[in-house]
């Protein structure tokens, strides 16, 4: 309706928000960017609706908060913007709103910024209003030392990094590893 309803400063975000565009479309702009739909729907997916799936926590709701738009990736300060509107911190910073108890980011690499690890503190600290938001962060694909963001998970107990294991039991052939890891997901061993 072209109104900021929930005082967060976010304009119409019943959906999201897209932090690439700066946009309340946080719809997928590609095929490449329906990992986080996916992920959503692992998650939280309705179940008996004749689609064939159902989530882990079937119909939770799930607010988007696009970090990745085809090609285009958001800056470290978009990032953090991102993480803060997950949490529940207005866009001025001033306040907070009833936004995600449980953040998943699905995302990693690239060289440690302070702006994205003073937000995941301000997050599962001051998040929720107040109570701290749990942190889910993906440990990287590389079959290495995990990645940031998920090596927050180190100094940071509200940050639980997130590998990956087989149906044998057996770490994914891509999953990161190391002391970051807080705890696996059963995955295969596909890329």
């Amino acid at each position: 309706n072209g109104l900021d309803d929930d005082g967060n400063g976010w304009v119409d975000d019943v959906n999201g928000w897209n932090f690439v565009a700066n946009t309340n479309v946080s719809t997928p702009s590609t095929a490449d960017d329906n990992h986080g739909t996916s992920v959503a729907g692992v998650a939280a997916a309705r179940g008996n609706n004749g689609v064939g799936v159902v989530g882990a926590s079937s119909g939770t709701p799930v607010l988007s908060a696009r970090i990745f738009s085809g090609s285009a990736v958001a800056s470290d300060a978009d990032i953090a913007a991102a993480i803060y509107y997950a949490a529940g911190r207005t866009r001025n910073g001033l306040g907070t709103w009833m936004a995600a108890d449980i953040c998943n980011h699905s995302w990693g690499g690239g060289a440690a910024s302070t702006a994205i690890s003073a937000a995941f503190l301000w997050a599962t600290t001051q998040g929720r209003q107040g109570r701290g938001a749990a942190q889910m962060i993906a440990t990287g694909n590389g079959y290495g030392a995990v990645t940031f963001p998920a090596t927050e998970s180190l100094t940071n107990p509200g940050v639980i990094a997130v590998g990956a294991v087989t149906h044998r039991g057996e770490m994914s052939d891509y999953s990161n590893y190391g002391a970051a890891l807080d705890v696996v997901a059963p995955s295969d061993d596909a890329r």
